[in-house]
This record gives structure tokens, sequence and C-alpha cells, in this order.
């Protein structure tokens, strides 16, 4: 399209040269005794943005006081003929083209306030070497000098208002910041170059929409993204159909902080609009608190150098001359009247150039580069003092002036900032407004806390302490075990393998101190509590395990004769200890271990905006659930298996011989636990403090109540006996004694009295093995029932002798 204007210029240059004649091109017309100084004026009346009454309005003001000076071309009268473009690039490079035609020469071109249509215009008219200065255009592809060299603006590109919205980030401490803006290149490129400062500036682009007409699904896409900060980029018409689906999708009010473009008048919600179902109160609601950044229009303080008016004696005026006009981009008309006076100063200088040359305005016509240079020279070093501030021009022809941030607060516009381009500094003039009780701005997102979840040292040290006493307990029971198992009671229930149990237990208790504190989890707590629990558990049920079957066998499977040693049952617990071994070796070698931080539930707290995020530590690998998997079907396995055998020998009651019964119990107690424990696991895998409780509960209720079971009946039985050994030796010393003192010839009677009561004890112990005979009642295994008893019979005598002595 560019291309088409430059060949459209081109043809209608020569169009001109051809059809006109160059006298009547290059002569003036008079007025008042004055040479007139024609300007080409455009102006979009209507249309997308329909501003430029105001702008018109401001620009014949301006002419109006520059032709009552006498000190500012004093030799020309500055006159306008303008059109109106309908903010249409089109029709704006097609009138343009119509006033150029027609005579008389025009000295300048002033305008358009549409972007668009600037840039169509400005491609082609430096090719009849006339400077062209816009009073509004944003759009920052007119900073490109090389398609628009004889061109100025009297207003900052956006791209150069982006520095200001980035330091008024960083003062508010917002590091997350999204953006909407209509399918216009003007906005793309906008958009584009703040991605890019943000990122030099360690900011995060959550998402950027683009809308054709309908923003709905856009607006959608903000709130998924949790936008809080979002700068909007649109066309004035469009402003309240969004600002309506902003209102519907609630993204307004105090945790929503809300950027629109600058160059939209104060009180633009008070024009006529439809909104597509939303009220005016609606609207105000969605708009209240929201942002505008962009340059200062006017600084009402003090007067200018150049026309020596005020901004608040300008807009007195301007209120009166455009009172039957549309107050439609009044906000621009400042620039417009600044615009029009960077004109006549810029002319002013060129003159008094040319005169020293000896030439003038008066002899420019669209074939003089000279004089049009000129002109252009004067435009690039011009500095006054304007409305807007001080007016001059960088090298890409852009407006070099202060920028501001204004914020609505129920419906009236407070200056917030002042940004100093030149330093780079955003100085706060009012601190914005939230809405907020306690809290200076909103936040760029739900503050997220994180909170590390850890088990309390109370809690730690009570279950420490628990498990201390639980391996005292078993220290002791151990003592006892290994002092007494020569004892009947612990010598018929296998201490050696009575021994392992206790160690398993031990390694089980200790299991309980492997856990996660408030200082923290590390490697070494991750290996020892698989190790502790899985070796300890091999141990302490496999014992449990192996003298289950070993009473199963006795009673139910083999031959009459067959027995079952000890090194049998330490065969098999060493074969499901070297298992456990075999599996952990190969889990920490080929997958080892490490801390990883979960997340876990949430907690959003809505007065405060804040997320608190707990987290837990665990031990977790690449394969874990495999490895830990092997490790459960191992013990369940045995779970099952010592459950069924002690369900089978559950009615063999032989307290002397065995204590199947409550190695039984014992088991049904481990099965039950575990099951449970591995449930909670599962239910409550996220709150460590409970699993924790839970799992060292289990733990410490279930081996201890197996410790109780398994060795305080031994213990009681164990006392019971050896009180009444105590008490029948004492009966039968003081016997003994009192006869020989006595009858001290009748020691062969007492010998034999003696011999006869250890006649009537064993006869007791005869009558009970009967006893124990009739009550089993199992015909198939009385052969190695007999071998048993046999052998009791024939050790009783001897020990009860060697106590007796």
């Amino acid at each position: 399209m560019m291309a088409n204007y430059k060949t459209i210029a081109f043809l209608s240059f020569y169009f001109i040269i051809v059809t006109m004649d160059l006298q009547t091109l290059g002569s003036l017309q008079y007025s008042n005794g004055l040479r007139n100084l024609t300007i080409l004026g455009l102006f979009p009346l209507t249309g997308g943005w329909g501003g430029g009454e105001s702008a018109l309005t401001a620009a014949e003001m301006a002419l109006d006081h520059i032709n009552a000076r006498t000190d500012i071309l004093p030799n020309y009268n500055l006159i306008m003929e303008w059109k109106n473009t309908k903010c249409n690039p089109g029709l704006g490079i097609n009138e343009m083209y119509r006033l150029l035609y027609d005579p008389p020469t025009k000295i300048a071109i002033l305008g358009d306030g549409c972007s668009s249509v600037s840039e169509a215009t400005a491609q082609a008219s430096f090719l009849w070497n006339i400077t062209q200065i816009s009073y509004l255009s944003n759009s920052p592809l007119l900073s490109n000098k090389q398609l628009y060299p004889y061109f100025f603006r009297l207003s900052v590109p956006e791209e150069s208002i982006n520095p200001a919205r980035i330091a008024f980030i960083k003062k508010m401490g917002w590091k997350k910041i999204a953006t909407i803006h209509q399918s216009y290149k003007i906005f793309s490129s906008l958009v584009d170059d703040l991605a890019v400062r943000m990122d030099k500036e360690n900011i995060h682009m959550l998402t950027m929409e683009v809308f054709n007409e309908d923003p709905a699904r856009k607006i959608e896409n903000l709130k998924k993204h949790d936008a809080r900060i979002i700068f909007a980029s649109f066309y004035e018409e469009t402003i309240f159909n969004v600002f309506c689906e902003i209102y519907k999708q609630g993204l307004y009010g105090p945790k929503y902080v809300w950027f629109i473009l600058g160059w939209f008048d104060d009180r633009w919600w008070e024009k006529a609009y439809d909104t597509s179902g939303c009220s005016k109160q609606q609207l105000l609601k969605a708009i209240n608190g929201h942002f505008r950044v962009g340059e200062t229009f006017i600084l009402r303080s003090k007067a200018t150098d150049a026309a020596q008016i005020s901004g608040f004696d300008f807009l007195e005026s301007f209120r009166i001359r455009n009172a039957n006009r549309s107050d439609h981009g009044q906000k621009t008309a400042a620039q417009a009247y600044d615009s029009v006076w960077a004109l006549a100063l810029a002319l002013d200088m060129a003159e008094k150039r040319l005169v020293q040359r000896g030439d003038s305005l008066g002899s420019f016509n669209y074939d003089n580069w000279l004089t049009g240079r000129t002109i252009y020279e004067s435009f690039r070093n011009l500095s006054f003092g304007g409305l807007k501030g001080k007016i001059r021009f960088d090298e890409s022809g852009d407006l070099v002036t202060l920028l501001k941030v204004d914020q609505m607060i129920d419906g009236v516009m407070h200056m917030t900032a002042v940004y100093y381009p030149d330093r780079d500094k955003m100085m706060i003039i009012e601190k914005p407004y939230f809405g907020h009780k306690g809290r200076y701005f909103p936040r760029d997102s739900t503050l997220l806390i994180l909170s590390p979840e850890f088990i309390s040292m109370d809690l730690y040290i009570s279950l420490s302490v628990l498990a201390s006493a639980g391996i005292v307990l078993v220290i002791c029971c151990l003592i006892f075990n290994i002092r007494h198992r020569e004892a009947r009671i612990v010598k018929l229930s296998s201490p050696n393998i009575n021994t392992l149990i206790l160690f398993g237990c031990i390694l089980i208790y200790s299991s309980v101190f492997f856990q996660e504190t408030e200082q923290g989890l590390n490697l070494v707590f991750c290996h020892m509590r698989y190790i502790v629990i899985a070796i300890g558990f091999s141990l302490a049920f496999g014992a449990l395990f192996a003298k289950t079957w070993r009473v199963h066998i006795i009673f139910r499977r083999i031959k009459p004769g067959q027995t079952v040693a000890d090194k049998t049952l330490f065969a098999q617990i060493t074969v499901l200890v070297l298992i456990n071994v075999i599996v952990l070796i190969t889990w920490f070698n080929i997958d080892p271990l490490q801390v990883v931080t979960h997340n876990t539930s949430q907690a959003l707290n809505e007065a405060e905006d804040i997320l608190l995020q707990h987290q837990v530590d665990v031990c977790v690998s690449d394969y874990h659930q495999y490895f830990s998997a092997a490790l459960y079907i191992i013990h369940g396995v045995m779970l099952l298996i010592g459950t069924f055998l002690a369900w089978e020998t559950r009615k063999v009651q032989i307290e002397d011989l065995n204590d199947s019964r409550y190695i039984g119990q014992c088991i049904y107690n481990t099965f039950v636990f575990s099951i449970i424990s591995l449930v909670f696991s599962f239910v409550l895998e996220n709150q460590v403090q409970v699993l924790y409780a839970l799992h060292s509960g289990f733990i410490l209720f279930g081996t201890t109540m197996n410790i109780i079971l398994l060795f305080v009946p031994k213990i009681i039985r164990y006392k019971k006996a050896q009180l009444e050994l105590d008490g029948s030796s004492d009966r039968m010393n003081c016997t003994y004694t009192h006869r020989r003192a006595s009858q001290p010839h009748i020691h062969v009677h007492a010998l034999e009295g003696k011999i006869g009561r250890l006649e009537t004890l064993l006869k007791a112990h005869e009558e009970t093995i009967k006893d124990l005979r009739d009550e089993l009642k199992i015909h198939e295994n009385r052969a190695i029932l007999d071998i048993h008893l046999d052998t009791l019979s024939s050790e009783i005598p001897d020990r009860d002798s060697r106590s007796f002595s």
C-alpha cells in the first residue's frame, strides 16, 4: 500500500507540472495588504475517531492569535484550507491531492489526527517538498524517517510511552502483566515493544490477547491466566464494549488494575455510547480506578512563551469558541493549538534564513527543494514553550515532552505520577487509590506463600520418647530371654527365635526416629527409614511366621516321628531377610532416592488475596512405586500366609509346650495394623503430621502389644514356677533339719522320705502328662508327642534334684 501511495504521488507531481502553470502555482494571494501563506489542513471530523472538530477549532484559534502578532511572520497572513478525512486513509490522501492540485500553493500540511491517514499522506507529501506536522498521530511507524522524511508530530508515539509504563510498573513492584488489544498494526507494535522492554526488566508477560470485534473470549482468557495488571489498547469506539464485558466477567475492583491509552478524553465515559447490555452505573463501576498513561496535554499554571496564554485561559477561550460544536477530542485541542504555533514559528525561522540568502517563502513552489528543506530544518531546530510545556522534536520528528500517569477515581481524573524521559525517572505525585484497607496497591497476582509442612518438634519428641521406652522394654525382654534361656518355659518357646523377634522390634521402633522435622529431611533418613522397616519387619514377623509354621507342621502336616529344628527356622528367616536386602540394594543403586518438595493442599484468603501453598519434602525416585510395591508384595504374602497358619493352629493350647496361641494373636495384630496403616498412607498422603502420628502410633502400639503377648506370660509363669519351687524346697528343708536335730539316728529314714516325696512329685507330673494326652486327642501325632513327653520325664527329676540340692 505504501508503494502505491508513492507511485500515485509521483504521477500526481508530474501531472501538476504538465497541466498547471508554474507561475500560478507560485503566486500568493494577499489579505489585508499581507501575503497569504496557505496551510493544508486534514481533520477527522467524523469516522472512527471524530475528535478532529475540536482540533480544527483550536487550530483556527491559533491562526487568529498568530495573525494578530506583528513579530511572527510580519509580512505574511497565515491561512488554512482543510478537508474532513473521516479517519480514512484512502479518503485522506485523495483530499490531500485535491488541495495540492488546487491553487494557491500550500506551504505546509497540518494533520491528520488519525495515524492511518498520517501514514498514507506523509509517505507522499514530502514529494512536494512540503513539511507535514500532525497534532495527534501516535503510530510508531511514523518515526521511520526513511518512509516519512518530512513528518513531525506534536504527540509521542505509543512505543515511546512504554518506558513510562515500565517505570510505573517497577514503581508499584509488579512483576506479572497481561495485555489485550485490537487487531490493528498500531496496537500490535505497541504491545510487541512493551513485551521486549518487560523482558529486559524481568517482568513476566502472562498473556497477549488480540480481538477483532467481540472481546468476550479474550477477556475470559485473561481471567483464566489470573491477570491482575492489564494494559488495554483500542480505539475509543470500542472501549465501551470492552469495559462492559469486563463488568460482566468480574475483572474489576480492588484486585484488578486496567491501563488504557493516554489520548482518551478526560471524561470519555460521559459521551453517547452503546454498551450492549450494561448500564451507565455498571460501566462506571467497571472503569473506576483505571489508569491512563500518556503525554501531558496542558500545563495550566503558567503562560506560554510563544502564544503568551496560560492553559486556563486557553480552555476558557476554547469552550467559548467551541460552544456549538462537539466536545469530542477536546483533550487534543491544546496539541492542535501548539502544532499551529510550531508551524508558524518554524516558517518564521525559515523566512529569516531565506531572506539572508535573498529568497523568501513567497517564492516557494513544489519543485523548490531548497526552500522546502529550509522549512524542514527549521522544524528540527525548533524549541519553544507551548501549552504542553517545552516543545521540541527528536531526530525522528517525535515530540520530546513529559509523560504522566492519570487515575480515574469516582469519575474524576487525578494526576498520579510524572515521568521524565531524559532521566528515566518516575515521580509519584499522588498515591494511587485502589479501595484497599491497609494496602497501598494491589498485587499482580494472588500472593503465593509457600508453607513447608514439617513434623513439629513436640510431636517428634513425644513419639521418640515412647519409641525409646519401647526399645527399653525390648531390651528387658531380651535380657530375660538370654538369662533364662535354659528355663523350661523359655526353652520350649525357642529362645533363639525370640532373640530375632526382639532385634526386629528394636529396628521397627527406631523407624520412629527417621522422620522429617523442622530441621528438614535428608537422604540418610530416607534410606534408613526403608532399611529399618524392611529388615525389622522381616526379622520380627519372619520369626513369628517361622514359629507358627513349626507348630502347624507338628500338629497338622508331618508324619509321626518328624521334628522341626531351630536351624530350619533360622534358614527361613535368613531367606526372608535376604530377599528384602536384595530389593533394597537394587533399588538404592539403580534408582537412588532423592528429597523432592511436593505441593499439597492450598488455602486461599480472599480478603488478603493470599494463597497459602502447603509443601512437604518426600523421598522419591523415578521408579520408587515399583520397588515399594515389591516390598509390599513380599510383606503382604508373609502376612497372608502367616494369618492362614495362625488360623489353622488356633486350637493348639499347650501352654507348657509352646506359645502358638499368642503367636497367632500377634500375627492377627500385625496384619490388621499393616492394612490400616497402608490405607491411611494413601488417604492422608499430604497431611504429614497426622500421618506421622498414626504411623508411629500403629508401630508403637502394635509392636508393644506383640511383645507383651509373647513375653509377659512367660515372665509371669516363670516367676510363679520359681515361687512354687522355692516354697516346696523351704518346707522340705525345715522338716529335714528338725528331724536331724531331734532324731540324729534316723537320717536314713529322712532320705527315704525324700525319695518318697520325689516319687509323688514324679507321679503328679505323669498325671499332668496323661491329662495333656487326653486333651489333645490327636492320634496321628501321638508318637511325636510321646517323644517330647519322654524327654520331659527324663529331664525333670534331674533338674528338681539339682534345684533341691
